[in-house]
């Protein structure tokens, strides 16, 4: 942590996110005395994404991919890296299968900082998450995995357009607190 609040690496926090066709319900306001209805659709399908933030620039990098597994960690990886040519990378992420898998390939410049189990508060990307599901798809019915792509990309690329936004959402007052005395 230190490297990096001097300049000589970049912090990214990675982590994945399942977007499914699956509508889930909620609270919503209504008139009193009427029932508000929420359209559902009984399928079953999932999208995984997999997301990286720069807190610091509010740079944020993501893939729609086909699973999480090895292969396709390995892949984002690699996409990571080129996004980020010639830069020293600490990635802080979780704990998952496919991150500690023998067969993960990480792209020279690159550092896998895992943090704590259990402990999903301190990766800032679970606020990123949080945010696009509540403004992009909650409450909305999808029946197609076209529609939800569509709705995906979008959501992403707005995001990976607006780095003031990123930043207000992964800011965290511990994140680059000085602890040398």
């Amino acid at each position: 942590m230190r490297q990096a609040r001097k300049g000589r690496y970049r912090l990214l926090f990675l982590d994945e996110a399942w977007w499914g066709l699956t509508t889930r319900l909620r609270r919503v306001w209504a008139r009193k005395g009427t029932r508000p209805v929420q359209a559902v659709w009984g399928g079953r399908r999932w999208r995984p994404v997999i997301g990286a933030v720069e807190p610091a620039t509010g740079r944020f990098i993501s893939l729609l991919v086909g699973g999480l597994n090895s292969a396709w960690f390995s892949h984002f990886l690699a996409h990571l890296a080129a996004q980020y040519p010639g830069e020293r990378l600490i990635v802080v992420l979780d704990n998952a299968g496919w991150h500690t898998s023998r067969t993960v390939v990480v792209p020279e410049g690159i550092t896998l900082w895992f943090q704590p189990p259990h402990s999903p508060e301190v990766n800032v990307m679970e606020q990123v998450w949080h945010w696009i599901r509540g403004q992009y798809t909650r409450g909305a019915l999808f029946t197609t995995d076209a529609q939800l792509d569509e709705v995906l990309c979008d959501a992403l690329a707005g995001l990976g357009n607006d780095p003031t936004q990123v930043k207000s959402l992964t800011s965290q007052h511990w994140l680059y607190t000085n602890t040398s005395s």
